[in-house]
């Protein structure tokens, strides 16, 4: 992840959960739903994963547990929320499909906003810049000749 400089790995991690939750609602067979239910699992696994090692990279460390549990708890929220959401839908509709294309579609367009976020703003030492990117360089894996 640090070799990238930006969250292109968490956009794809959203997007596996987008086109996860899409096949979920489309499933006819035990195998569809087992294989959608595994990457909505992966995705939805790494995005919170993801969180934490993002958030330091645009925001820094100082106000990493306000923006974190910010996060986390607008998360619990709609996780209680939305079932009663997807029921009333489901009241009006007699389909949990509008749910379900509506999530796949949220999913799949928050995927394309972090796709789109810039290059992160702290380096992994803590240095703020968005000009050292091009200082910060992978560690050698050669042995150094002298000591």
């Amino acid at each position: 992840l640090d070799i990238t400089k930006s969250p292109r790995f968490a956009a794809t991690c959203i997007l596996l959960s987008a086109i996860g939750v899409f096949i979920f609602g489309r499933a006819v067979s035990t195998t569809t739903l087992v294989e959608s239910a595994i990457m909505i699992g992966i995705g939805n696994g790494s995005e919170y994963a993801l969180l934490s090692y993002i958030i330091p990279r645009y925001f820094g460390l100082k106000s990493f547990n306000e923006i974190y549990g910010t996060i986390l708890g607008v998360v619990i929220l709609l996780m209680g929320v939305m079932p009663t959401l997807m029921d009333m839908t489901f009241d009006i509709t007699r389909s949990y499909g509008v749910s379900i294309s509506t999530i796949s579609a949220l999913l799949a367009i928050t995927s394309a906003m972090v796709f789109r976020l810039p290059a992160y703003r702290y380096s992994t030492d803590g240095d703020i810049t968005m000009h050292n990117v091009n200082r910060m360089q992978r560690p050698s894996l050669q042995t150094p000749t002298s000591y």
